[in-house]
């Protein structure tokens, strides 16, 4: 055993020492930062990695879906819906060109978006789209997430009880996975 772990920590330090040239990898791992600075509440932090994502990808056929996303999640969170709107309809464009695993996010977003707006109608579409594509491709974390935003639609319509379902749904495929929004949701659901 000691053997394998001294490989593997080689082995991590082989491929941490040589610089990223693949401006794909590059463009990733900063997305992947800017969702992680923005998950912790560090909007400054997570708005950096975007632009600096952005000008990695400038110029290169590197897909933008990812930038894009982030962009819009932090647009979102801070209420700034027409900016997250002209962030995700493109990605959503571009997503459906070749990166069909990214739909299901990006249409729950849609409807996160389209709630922050005020369309409850255009969110219920944009949510059951989501649902859809994320039970078909197999994606319970982005199925539950989506469950959120359909329950706070379904509340903003009146319908407490249909709110309450799709929470108790979400809550449980979180407890399932063994995920930290399983605490957000406990405080939704009755």
């Amino acid at each position: 055993m000691g053997l394998l772990v001294h490989a593997w920590r080689g082995a991590i330090r082989h491929i941490t020492a040589r610089p990223c040239r693949n401006q794909t990898c590059q463009v990733d791992s900063l997305t992947g930062m800017a969702g992680a600075e923005l998950s912790l509440g560090r909007i400054d932090s997570a708005e950096a990695h975007i632009e600096a994502a952005r000008k990695i990808a400038e110029g290169s056929d590197v897909s933008r879906v990812g930038i894009r996303m982030v962009s819009a999640r932090v647009h979102h969170r801070f209420g700034r819906y027409r900016q997250a709107q002209e962030e995700a309809g493109p990605a959503l464009q571009e997503a459906l060109k070749g990166s069909p695993l990214d739909l299901p996010r990006l249409h729950g977003l849609i409807g996160a978006i389209h709630l922050g707006m005020g369309d409850g109608e255009q969110c219920l579409r944009s949510c059951d789209l989501a649902l859809e594509l994320a039970y078909r491709s197999g994606q319970r974390l982005e199925h539950a997430r989506t469950l959120i935003t359909l329950g706070h639609a379904r509340r903003a319509a009146g319908d407490e009880q249909a709110a309450q379902a799709a929470w108790r749904q979400a809550h449980g495929v979180f407890g399932i996975l063994g995920t930290p929004e399983q605490e957000d949701t406990a405080a939704l659901v009755r």
